[in-house]
């Protein structure tokens, strides 16, 4: 099983590889990046599709990188709606503003049955990376939206889904 997070993104920028591998770095984390089998360009910024791995016997995690409008518009639109069912708020106009402005969505696709601590910290580690280099927020399926607080991902909207 699989589930999604990902990270919304307003700047344009685009981090290299490069530079993430050294964010894992100085975290002790460490992780081969690849496009399936092949190599990828570690200095490009053209990037939108790579698998990261953080230990040979784990399926790896899988990241797309949605630029195209219409792409970014269907990822956020079925959140727009969950959103727009919650009581107005602040967090809720700046979640809002943050779907509406994002240029590119960083998808994280999870393979849960076969992850580890030590790829949950990988994920925690490249997701605030993410979220510092491209002016982002957090979005976890069945939670909600977070904020980046020092090196914390604090609630902005709480999305989790009531039993």
């Amino acid at each position: 099983m699989t589930y999604c997070q990902r990270v919304f993104s307003r700047s344009e920028n685009v981090p290299t590889l490069a530079a993430l591998l050294d964010a894992f770095e100085e975290h002790d984390i460490g992780a081969e990046i690849s496009h399936g089998n092949e190599p990828v360009d570690m200095v490009s910024t053209k990037w939108t599709d790579i698998h990261i791995t953080y230990h040979t016997d784990r399926r790896p995690v899988r990241i797309e990188r949605l630029v195209s409008t219409g792409d970014i518009k269907r990822e956020y639109g079925a959140f727009l709606e969950d959103v727009a069912e919650k009581p107005d708020s602040p967090e809720k106009r700046d979640v809002i503003a943050q779907l509406e402005a994002s240029s590119q969505v960083y998808v994280f696709t999870v393979p849960t049955e076969d992850i580890a601590e030590d790829g949950w910290r990988m994920m925690s580690t490249a997701q605030q990376f993410f979220v510092e280099n491209t002016d982002g927020i957090l979005q976890v399926d069945g939670e909600g939206f977070f904020y980046l607080d020092e090196d914390t991902f604090d609630i902005l909207l709480d999305m989790e889904e009531e039993e």
